[in-house]
């Protein structure tokens, strides 16, 4: 016990006075109900050759695997359980069998069925007290009843007589314990007296209490038997102590209580056990455990401390076991078990015993100092003042504060450190630091005083650090680092400044450090500071993000230096840094790499090169050598997991200490010794799903137990289970590690640390393997392990029985099959030979009908197309008059009003020509034959133009016709503008057709951009109409569908205008919605998908406002959409807007003397309308112009000529109000830069030039004279002069006579057609003349017939002026090609 006893943790207690403590006692692990044993009162322990525990109590035999307890107890309703509950003791024999002595009989456990089986004596049970196996393998029973010898082969009880010596009492003995000696006689302990006793001869000799005989027995009543290894006989008594048997005189040596010496603690014995060591281990009634060293003969008394549940749990010990590991195992009356591992407590632990003054004054230990003889321990607390504990006496004195000036400053003392022999430096928490004489006992105080420079900064210390010179070092909170001369008294103080790099780098000082050539290093929360040798400068080390060999943390705890100079810190939340001097650079090690904690505390270095590390989770030993970690804990004998920055210490014959916040733990790192026991692993339960599987239960998987078992069966049904398994180390179990591996399953091994369950779910049916290895709380490995065979079993589907009877089962239905089916076609063959005729007769009667109705739909289907066919060219034949006409009125000379006149004919005819081709995309749309076209243009042109077609009705019906497009809304977009057009101009439409008064409110926004770069745009059309009642808007997508009957009467309308727009917005990548609410308007809001244009196309720009900035600018209008678009967009321009929304807050605001540049005034107003407010503005303000902003044009202008610096049309385009204001506010700032803009008057398309640049022999053929009229002029504008032929035979005429390069061809013209004109031109001139058709067949199939004849190309009617002239530089272009070659 020795090396047991070593380990032991040392309490010790004194207070102001030394004195001896109490001798050292081991630490005791306690097993009780609350762990789940059975009951308190523990009579019986054995360790099984399997490594399992038995233990036995008053209420049954408990089972222990380190885990969990397993218990068995008498059940009157169950013949299988154990005869009686109340166990006496336990045996194993040489055999393996479990013998159970109750006190109903004996029983012997079957591990294979899990079961006992009973032995009785005819039908007479013994209260059985002991089972003893003699070294000739025979069974003896101390009863009750007296001593027997069991047959186990035959079950037979023969009873021995003690008849040689009559005893005491008479009758049969009372027999509690056998054991045998050396010479094979058994000795027999009785209540009434000691029997030695032959078997071979069955002669006995008695040994009794003789009050004459000085060295007889103190007591007849014999408890406890033990034979040590020296062969010497131990006998425990009641009531009279321990005795030694001496062979040599045949007489006893007593050893008795005495309250006056060292003696054994009681003089009632009941249990006895020798130790490894020798030592003998006695169990006593209310006295606990004494233990006898033979060599020294003193006795050591181990009690229960009842504030300390490391002791001994109850003074009555009824048993004492040793097992094979070399553990110690305690039965008590009411205390359960307690366990003394061998390995278990590595470190002595110093903790405060609250109920005993002789012990630590506080838990919290800040610091700790050992002086130069090693004896002297100097611990600070935190509020507990100053302690020493002398190591030779094992006492305390404290040191506290009081009122005296001769004591400690504060009691909480957070460093302490040695200036000199005979004086401690000791650093407070705000009580700044003493130099403390140990032997005068006079304090030296030093506080900061408030205006004198050489005294402490601050109160609060943190560190001290006696230097090579003695002088002291101080680190303060929030007070820098201070630097005490002893000598001179002078203090030196050097605090962080901002704004010097080279000062220290934070206030919070938490160390100080000299390194082995006097070097100072300071560390803080803001990092590591190194002081120059002139000591006036820092040289900084700090984290920084994003290199790796800087500091891992700035907030350094312990600074300690190696052999080579090299410099280990602990920081924390950064775990362990090496700084390399030479390299400048560090390295840090953190939990990931096994460190306890990332928070360091404190590093000793041992004679090993090992460092040790102080946590917030324990201790790490760190192999500098192998870079690798040994972790302990709390369950190691630590007195917590966290420890104390700084509060470390290490003596001179490398003794340890580290202090924390439940005591210190001291150690000596070369003699800490592990646990080198390989334990036994077993595989300890069955569950499926998650239900315990029970020997012979109605599952049948397990015959016998499970830990017994090699090989189980399952069926696929049991798809869930678990296995259990236990790593029979009972020291420290809960920190074996496990590792399994289920072969045909598991690639490789599972290591699953502490956790001791597998489970699998669905294997697939076959035969597997599981094998599970486990370590003990040291590492040690058991890898041989367990291992169990598993085989699951397939649905009876998957059997080969079951295969081959269904393939020899198919076969039969097949053949069965065969012949059945074999008959019934002969006999359906003549009944389908009659009905054939039948059948054919009827099919080529349904072939004809199907035949009519065939041609009857393509009849219809030839009427439709032609009816769309003649229809759309018949309209768009008058239409190319209209819109060419007005196209050509365009090229000339026009003020603005007539240019908008023209742009609204071309719109309008553009519009008529939208109807027809809505009638046609509504047939494409049904036949889903509508595609879209992919084309750049200004989206602001096309919402202009829309707003254009009905700013003259929304004028005359008093509706504010308004747009606003979001800044950021691209300018110019990639799509079919026409298809968006035509959706703009339905919703309006209908807008302003189901609106009375108020407004109609185009918004164009940007809803997505997406990772193609493509656009989603999102449109609202709001008015301020009728609104839609909610449970009609189902209406308004069907075809020829309206709201109600009435919407047709009094609006018209034809219902396909919303359908068309619904299947556009859909090819469109979009959708379309609408709210409403009746009596206040309706919303349709539609989105599409698009890109944004990279091309540059012609269009009107905005003039740049430079020079004109912050010009303020009045706008007046009574409607808020109105001016807060206006106020937008000039403020965009970077002007000042107000606003007014009446005439009389106009004036009211002009009178407030602000410096406006410009008035900007809607027409139509409550009160005062427009006219009316420029009036009084002119009389008022002569030289401030106003702008008006009117849907009526120029008629106002006439009427009130010079009143208006300018009219505007609303809605008013954005580079028309742009240019105007521009103008405006350049007249009136007189500041007019040079910039370049685009006139008022687009520019021309027809240029006479064109002809030049693309010099083209053009024929036309065209019967209509006005379309005549039309192609003739644009090509005249052109710069051409061309041939027209009035008809296709008139065109193939003329083409034999002249060489044309181009001839625009129509296709339906008298006497011959440009069909059949056109083949028989290619016929004679394949290669030229270039034919192109200008017709107006519209279809896809007018266009691919045209192909078809030979034609090159095609443009439809009404002929566009753009797509024209592409046509022809496309072909002159291709022309000069061929001629160049």
């Amino acid at each position: 016990m020795k090396e047991l006893l070593s380990l032991a943790i040392i309490w010790l207690c004194v207070i102001n006075q030394p004195c001896f403590s109490q001798a050292q006692i081991p630490r005791f692990r306690r097993l009780t109900t609350n762990q789940g044993l059975s009951q308190s009162h523990i009579s019986a322990i054995l360790k099984d050759k399997r490594g399992f525990m038995w233990l036995g109590s008053e209420d049954g035999l408990n089972k222990f695997d380190g885990y969990k307890f397993t218990h068995y107890k008498h059940d009157s309703n169950n013949k299988n359980t154990i005869t009686d509950s109340y166990i006496q003791d336990l045996l194993e024999d040489k055999d393996g069998n479990l013998w159970v002595a109750t006190s109903g009989g004996l029983d012997k456990y079957d591990r294979e069925k899990n079961i006992f089986v009973h032995y009785k004596d005819g039908d007479t049970s013994y209260d059985i007290n002991d089972i003893f196996q003699d070294s000739k393998g025979r069974i003896w029973l101390g009863t009750s009843q007296g001593l027997f010898l069991f047959n186990a082969a035959t079950g037979i009880f023969k009873f021995w007589h003690l008849s040689d010596q009559k005893l005491k009492s008479g009758g049969s003995a009372f027999v509690t314990q056998v054991i045998e000696d050396n010479d094979g006689t058994l000795w027999l302990g009785t209540e009434h007296g000691l029997f030695r006793f032959n078997p071979d001869s069955g002669k006995s000799n008695g040994y009794f209490k003789d009050s004459k005989q000085k060295n007889g027995l103190a007591s007849d009543w014999i408890m406890a038997l033990c034979k040590d290894r020296k062969g010497d006989i131990w006998i425990g008594t009641h009531a009279g102590g321990l005795s030694l048997y001496n062979h040599g005189s045949d007489n006893f040596v007593s050893f008795l209580h005495n309250e006056t010496k060292n003696s054994i603690a009681h003089n009632d014995i009941l249990s006895l056990m020798e130790a490894n060591d020798g030592k003998m281990w006695i169990g006593t009634e209310n006295g606990g455990i004494s233990v006898y060293d033979i060599a020294t003969n003193k006795f050591v008394t181990y009690e229960n401390e009842a504030a300390d549940n490391t002791t001994l749990s109850n003074n009555s010990v009824y048993c004492i076991y040793r097992d094979n590991a070399e553990n110690i195992w305690i039965g008590t009356y009411a205390g359960g078990v307690n366990f003394l591992s061998k390995y278990e407590d590595k470190f002595f632990s110093y903790r405060q015993i609250v109920t005993n003054k002789n012990s630590l004054s506080n838990n919290n230990v800040l610091s700790i100092f050992v002086d130069s003889t090693g004896n002297k321990i100097w611990i600070g607390t935190d509020g507990g003042g100053l302690d020493l504990l002398d190591r030779r006496t094992n006492s305390f004195t404290h040191f506290t504060h009081n009122n005296s000036k001769n004591s400690i400053s504060t009691d909480y003392v957070i460093s302490v450190i040695q200036v000199s022999k005979n004086v401690l430096g000791l650093g407070y928490h705000n009580g700044g630091f003493d130099l403390f004489n140990t032997t005068t006992g006079v304090f030296t105080h030093h506080l900061p005083i408030h205006g004198n420079p050489n005294s402490l900064s601050i109160s609060d210390v943190n560190n001290l650090l006696c230097d090579k010179d003695g002088n002291i070092w101080i680190g303060t909170w929030k007070g820098g680092l201070d630097f005490y001369d002893v000598k001179n008294k002078k203090f030196t103080h050097y605090r962080t400044d901002p704004a010097q790099k080279t000062s220290l780098s934070g206030d919070i000082v938490t160390t100080v450090f000299q390194d082995s050539k006097g070097g100072i290093w300071v560390g803080t929360q803001m990092g590591l500071n190194y002081l120059d040798a002139e000591r006036k400068h820092f040289k900084r080390y700090q984290h920084k993000a994003n290199d790796s060999s800087s500091l891992s943390n700035n907030k350094i705890q312990t600074i300690f230096e190696v052999a080579n100079g090299d410099l280990w810190i602990g920081t924390r939340g950064g775990g362990l840094n090496y700084f390399d001097k030479q390299k400048q650079t560090f390295k840090s090690y953190t939990e990931k790499d096994g460190l306890a904690s990332n928070v360091v505390f404190a590093i000793l270095k041992d004679r090993k090169n090992n460092l040790w590390l102080s946590t917030n989770k324990g201790i790490s030993r760190f192999s500098l050598q192998t870079e690798k970690f040994r972790n302990y804990d709390i369950s190691d004998g630590l007195q917590g997991n966290e420890f104390r920055f700084n509060s470390r210490f290490q003596t001179l014959d490398g003794q340890m200490f580290f202090g924390g916040v439940n005591g210190f733990s001291s150690f000596y790192p070369e003699q800490l010794r592990d646990n080198k026991f390989v334990q036994p692993v077993y595989i300890t339960d069955l569950l499926i799903f998650n239900k315990e599987v029970i020997p012979g239960d109605s599952s049948e998987i397990l015959s016998k137990h499970i830990s017994e078992t090699k090989v189980i069966t399952m069926s696929y049904k049991q798809s869930v289970f678990t296995l259990e398994f236990a790593a029979l180390n009972y020291t420290l179990a809960r920190k074996n590690q496990y590792a399994y591996k289920l072969e045909g399953f598991d690639a490789d091994w599972n290591y699953v640390g502490t956790k001791r369950t597998a489970t699998y779910t669905n294997l697939d049916p076959g035969t597997y393997v599981f094998r599970v290895r486990g370590s003990n709380n040291d590492g040690v490995w058991n890898n041989t392990g367990t291992s169990l065979k598993i085989i699951i079993e397939p649905p009876f589907w998957l059997t080969w029985w079951f295969r081959a009877g269904s393939i020899l089962l198919f076969i039969g239905l097949a053949i069965a099959f065969y012949r059945v089916r074999t008959y019934r076609i002969l006999k359906q063959k003549k009944a389908l030979e009659c009905q054939i005729k039948e059948r054919t007769i009827q099919l080529e009667h349904a072939i004809e009908e199907e035949r009519k109705a065939v041609q009857k739909a393509e009849l219809a289907s030839r009427a439709k197309s032609a009816f769309l066919a003649t229809m759309s060219h018949e309209i768009r034949t008058p239409m190319n008059g209209v819109i060419g006409l007005a196209s050509l009125l365009a090229e000339t000379s026009l003020d603005e009003e007539q240019q908008n006149f023209t742009r609204s004919i071309q719109a309008c005819g553009e519009n008529l020509l939208t109807v027809i081709n809505d009638i046609l995309d509504f047939s494409k749309i049904e036949s889903g034959n509508m595609e879209l076209e992919e084309g750049d243009f200004s989206l602001r042109t096309c919402i202009e133009e829309v707003m254009d077609l009905f700013s003259a009705k929304a004028a005359e019906m008093h509706l504010d016709l308004i747009y606003q497009i979001d800044p950021d809304v691209p300018s110019q977009i990639i799509g079919d503008s026409l298809r968006l057009r035509q959706i703009l101009i339905n919703l309006v439409n209908n807008a302003i057709k189901f609106t009375k008064e108020g407004e109609i409110f185009l918004r164009v926004r940007l809803i997505n951009i997406f990772n193609d770069d493509s656009l989603e745009l999102g449109f609202d059309v709001r008015d301020t109409g009728i609104g839609i009642a909610e449970d009609k808007m189902d209406r308004l997508f069907k075809s020829f569908s309206q709201v109600d009957s009435s919407t047709t009467r009094r609006y018209g309308g034809t219902g396909l205008g919303l359908v068309i727009c619904e299947k556009l917005v859909a090819l469109m990548g979009g959708s379309i919605s609408v709210t409403s609410v009746v009596g206040e308007g309706s919303t349709f809001h539609f989105s599409i998908k698009t890109k944004k244009s990279t091309q540059s196309l012609q269009t009107y720009v905005t003039y740049n406002m430079e020079g004109l900035e912050n010009s303020k600018i009045l706008i007046v209008d009574d409607n808020e959409t109105n001016w807060g678009i206006l106020k937008g967009q000039l403020e965009d321009w970077k002007l000042i807007p107000y606003v007014a929304s009446s005439g009389k807050q106009a004036l009211n605001i002009l009178e407030q003397n602000i410096n406006f540049s410009l008035v900007i005034t809607d027409m139509e107003m409550p009160l005062m309308d427009g006219i009316q407010l420029a009036s009084l503005i002119r009389e008022r303000y002569p030289h401030l112009p106003v702008m008006l902003l009117s849907s009526k044009g120029n008629e106002i202008q006439k009427h009130n000529p010079g009143l208006f610096c300018s009219i505007l049309t609303k809605p008013a385009k954005q580079h028309v109000l742009s240019r105007h204001i521009f103008t405006e506010l350049s007249k009136y700032k007189k500041t007019i830069t040079n910039h370049e803009y685009e006139p008022d008057v687009p520019k021309k398309k027809l240029r006479s030039d064109f002809s030049i640049k693309y010099p083209l022999n053009i024929l036309i053929a065209e019967d209509n004279k006005i379309n005549q009229i039309v192609i003739m002029n644009i090509l005249n504008k052109l710069g051409y002069t061309a041939d027209l032929a009035t008809d296709g035979f008139e065109a193939l005429k003329m083409a034999t006579q002249k060489k044309f390069d181009v001839i625009l061809m129509d296709v339906q013209m008298p006497l011959m057609d440009g069909l059949e004109a056109t083949q028989l031109i290619k016929k004679r001139y394949p290669a030229q003349p270039f034919i192109i058709a200008m017709t107006a067949n519209a279809l896809q199939e007018d266009r691919e017939m045209c192909l078809h004849a030979g034609m090159d190309d095609y443009i439809s009617k009404p002929v566009s002026l753009d797509e024209l002239m592409m046509m022809l530089e496309k072909w002159a272009a291709h022309l000069q090609t061929i001629e160049a070659s």
